[in-house]
C-alpha cells in the first residue's frame, strides 16, 4: 500500500507509520525517539478468570490521614516506655481533633509524648491528637 506523505512523494505503510510518530514526538517536544509511542495496547487471548476477583491496590493513605492539611508526621526520639514507645516510631498526629488518649505537648521548646493527667507542668501548648503510632519492627 502507497501513501502521500505531506510534502506529497509516495512512501509505503511502513514508513509512513514512521513519519506519523515522528511527528508526534516532535510536536510533544520529547528529545528520545520513542517507537511505540501514539500506540494503544491491545488484549489478546482468552482473559483471566482471576480478573473478576481483582482487588484494588493498599492505600494507607485515607486511613491513617483523613485529614492531610492538618495531619503530621512525628518520628519520635527516645523511648517512652509508659506507652510502649520506642526510638525511631513514626507518630500520626492530628491537629485538627481535640479530643483523644495520647497527645503531643509543646513546653519550652520540647515536645512530649503524654495524656492529658501527664502533661508537663507550667506553660505547655497542645499540638495534636496522636492517631497512629508506626513501629519498625525489631
Amino acid at each position: 500500500m502507497v501513501f502521500s506523505s505531506p510534502d506529497r512523494s509516495p512512501v509505503d505503510g511502513f514508513r509512513f507509520l514512521l513519519y506519523i510518530l515522528k511527528s508526534e514526538q516532535m510536536t510533544n517536544k520529547s528529545k528520545r525517539y520513542d517507537p511505540y509511542a501514539g500506540q494503544q495496547k491491545c488484549t489478546t487471548g482468552f482473559p483471566s478468570p482471576a480478573t473478576d476477583y481483582l482487588q484494588p491496590t493498599l492505600d494507607l493513605n485515607p486511613l491513617l490521614v483523613p485529614d492531610p492539611p492538618a495531619t503530621v508526621l512525628v518520628r519520635l526520639c527516645g523511648d517512652c516506655g509508659k506507652y510502649r514507645l520506642k526510638h525511631g516510631d513514626i507518630l500520626v498526629v492530628d491537629r485538627a481533633l481535640h479530643r483523644g488518649k495520647l497527645y503531643l505537648f509543646e513546653s519550652d521548646g520540647s515536645r512530649y509524648v503524654g495524656t492529658m493527667r501527664d502533661r508537663p507542668t507550667g506553660e505547655c501548648r497542645i499540638l495534636g491528637v496522636i492517631t497512629w503510632v508506626i513501629k519498625k519492627r525489631p
